[in-house]
């Protein structure tokens, strides 16, 4: 999947409606466990990202332009 999706959140999110669907059949007694839980399948790590939240001016000029 890392050769066709390159955004790391957008493969945990498909990965994680597939477990939903695979687990909804778990529930459904289709499947007898869902093999997204299984310890081979490995999730893309998150991003580690350090954000910084804007200054307060800077929040309330935006709240102000957004929501008069």
């Amino acid at each position: 999947m890392e050769a066709i999706v390159s955004s790391v959140d957008y493969r945990r999110g498909i990965l994680s409606e597939l477990s939903s669907i695979l687990e909804a059949a778990v529930d459904d007694k289709r499947l007898a466990r869902n093999p997204m839980h299984a310890k081979s399948v490995r999730w893309p790590k998150a991003p580690q990202e350090r954000r910084e939240a804007w200054l307060l001016g800077i929040a309330l000029r935006v709240r102000d332009v957004i929501s008069p």
